[in-house]
């Protein structure tokens, strides 16, 4: 049924919105060969005259397709083909090259919405991923993923088709190692847990990846979060709610050697029939499969990243909090001398201190450690820092402050407590 010409626009600026949202994850998503860094992506909508009347596009190996249902032209079918190839290469490099069939196919098919629909409570989703076997067009066998994309012009975000999309690649990993019905099922133990796949995608948003360890380690130092053997299971409450969460999961069983061996380990028991358990994600983890001894694992993994940036060139809240900390004047600390002060003083009291023989260290020892809070972090982080520093480098030679260095201080210091990413 066509529908009215007023409808049809709002529809295209719908979806001129969505594939924005596709293009912007995608730009946040892409990293290098290693895996470790982000890298400049090459999506790009191509410039052509010519709209293909087909509805569908297919990659060159015809490995992922994307129906577009009538609802999307070539450039926008162009746009998420590249978009799921960047997906698959990414779980590649993260579980090996061989984690996906070859003979298999990724499709994702498009579906507007029914007419009559009421445009205020009707929304964007992407179904769980069906799967199918087919038969190519060489005789040989594969997995079909079909993920659908239902009311695509109601402004889909699109980390939550990334997510479909990994969630389909390992379960059609799972269905083609010789996994049966069950292994079908989207509410069956014998799968890969949908936090699991949910968490490896969120690992792909390198702009994420420090606030997400930040946000768990400190729930973990306060004690709001129980040990991993109750966090791992097929349907955990808690990965299940907190993306985070399940990203740091994922990424402390990333973590040991030989990923790609132990993700052919996991998925050949799953497909054997062997359900998910804790037990199963420690010991293609660590070999280990103790869960006191993985709780110790977790911890230790958690201590040994604090330090660890996770983000280049991103400041986090916490990174800028740990910063001022640091730039504290405290009694007993950093060569400040216990009988300073009865409390805690802002570092602009260090300017005043010209009689005092410990000035100079002082000032080098928090010049230092500013300096190794520094690395890695955003423009606007380095260059506050920065101007502390050459006040705090004139103190540490031993030289008097300069007029304005008390106005400059509280200056960078201002500027240092609103450089985190995101604020004003």
């Amino acid at each position: 049924m066509l529908r009215p010409q007023s409808r049809f626009v709002s529809l295209r600026c719908r979806r001129a919105a969505f594939f924005a949202a596709a293009l912007s994850a995608a730009v946040s998503a892409r990293c290098d060969d290693a895996g470790a860094a982000l890298s400049e992506t090459r999506l790009r909508v191509r410039e052509i005259l010519y709209r293909a009347q087909a509805e569908t596009s297919a990659s060159s190996d015809g490995s992922i397709v994307v129906d577009g249902g009538g609802a999307l032209q070539y450039p926008e079918r162009s746009v998420l083909l590249e978009l799921l190839g960047d997906v698959r290469a990414r779980v590649a490099a993260a579980l090996g090259p061989a984690f996906f069939p070859a003979s298999s196919r990724l499709k994702v098919v498009l579906r507007a919405s029914i007419d009559g629909t009421d445009p205020e409570t009707r929304h964007a989703f992407v179904a769980p991923p069906g799967f199918d076997a087919f038969r190519g067009d060489g005789g040989e066998g594969g997995i079909a993923v079909t993920l659908v994309v239902r009311n695509p012009e109601d402004g889909l975000d699109a980390r939550v088709l990334v997510a479909r999309a990994v969630e389909g690649l390992l379960g059609a990993a799972v269905v083609a190692d010789g996994g049966s019905a069950r292994n079908r099922a989207p509410n069956s133990a014998f799968r890969i847990p949908r936090w699991f796949s949910a968490g490896l995608a969120r690992t792909f948003d390198l702009a994420a990846r420090q606030e997400d360890f930040d946000k768990v380690r400190a729930g973990w130092a306060r004690g709001m979060i129980p040990p991993v053997r109750h966090l791992a299971t097929v349907d955990s409450a808690f990965a299940e709610a907190d993306e985070a969460l399940a990203a740091e999961l994922v990424s402390w069983w990333l973590s040991f050697p030989d990923a790609a061996a132990r993700w052919e380990a996991l998925r050949g028991r799953i497909a054997a029939g062997e359900p998910w358990t804790p037990k199963l994600f420690f010991e293609t983890a660590s070999k280990d499969g103790d869960e006191m001894e993985a709780d110790r694992n977790w911890d230790a993994w958690l201590i040994s990243r604090r330090r660890t940036i996770l983000s280049p060139g991103v400041t986090t809240r916490a990174a800028v909090a740990r910063a001022l900390s640091i730039l504290v004047l405290r009694p007993g600390l950093d060569g400040v001398p216990e009988d300073f002060a009865a409390s805690p003083q802002p570092l602009a009291r260090l300017l005043e201190q010209e009689a005092r023989p410990w000035r100079a260290a002082v000032a080098g020892r928090k010049a230092q450690l500013l300096a190794r809070e520094s690395i890695g972090r955003g423009d606007a982080f380095r260059n506050a820092a920065a101007e502390i520093a050459e006040v705090l480098g004139r103190l540490a030679e031993g030289k008097a402050p300069g007029k304005r260095d008390a106005v400059r201080l509280e200056s960078a210091m201002d500027a240092l407590s609103r450089s985190a990413a995101g604020e004003p």
